[in-house]
């Protein structure tokens, strides 16, 4: 179990990471993955002490990871183990956001409640399967003291683009990649690439400190294998 004196050290190694926009509009309905999630946490709820993230899975962490599903796999144990709330929060699509009602204060009431959340951190791919060139999904086993659970965890590749003002996010979107990027040549040929996105409203130009036009994977699904049963001893 990691004590107070590992967890001091380990945050003094953790990566700055600049902020990260919510690109998805708040819900007010009550958020149905709480279910799912309760289902996941009993499962786990006898499982043994864990340890704090190591320097180098912060680092990991902090330096783009959502470029690959393994990238933000690992981003998301590290997040659930280190109780990271905001990266945690930033590993989840913009859809399944939406769609359960996720805000970035109900992720962190979530994992301040259900302590358990970060056995994720133990969890081990089985298998992976490449639905289409924008889903990925992965089969994982968590197992501590001789119990097992497994899950099946969802990637989509998520489009966007975001704008800041010096450290500052003033707007951003999941748009289509192809409808902010497209291929353009210079006048000697040499070819390149084009951006364009809206500016928040009222926003002079010379005011924009930084554009980021991408594409990341985010997880869209986590689901229990068998919901209806107990942990496979």
């Amino acid at each position: 179990m990691a004590t107070p004196t590992a967890r001091a050290s380990d945050d003094l190694h953790r990566p700055l990471r600049p902020a990260d926009l919510d690109r998805t509009r708040r819900s007010s309905a009550p958020p149905p993955w709480t279910q799912l999630l309760g289902l996941v946490l009993v499962a786990l709820s006898g499982f043994s002490c864990i340890s704090a993230p190591t320097p180098e899975a912060w680092l990991a962490a902090g330096n783009n990871p959502f470029r690959t599903p393994e990238g933000t796999f690992e981003a998301f144990k590290t997040a659930t183990a280190g109780e990271e709330h905001d990266l945690g929060y930033r590993c989840l699509s913009a859809d399944f956001r939406k769609q359960n009602g996720i805000s970035a204060l109900a992720f962190r009431e979530l994992a301040d409640r259900y302590p358990a959340l970060r056995y994720l951190s133990r969890a081990e791919v089985l298998e992976r399967h490449r639905l289409s060139d924008d889903e990925v999904e992965y089969l994982c086993r968590i197992e501590v003291l001789f119990k097992t659970t497994r899950l099946r965890i969802g990637f989509i590749r998520e489009d966007f683009y975001d704008v800041y003002r010096g450290a500052e996010p003033l707007g951003g979107d999941v748009t289509p990649f192809a409808e902010v990027a497209r291929p353009v040549a210079s006048p000697s040929g040499r070819a390149g690439v084009g951006m364009w996105v809206p500016l928040p409203s009222g926003l002079p130009f010379d005011e924009v400190s930084e554009v980021r036009v991408g594409r990341e994977w985010k997880i869209n699904s986590i689901e229990l294998e068998d919901p209806s049963g107990s942990p496979v001893p």
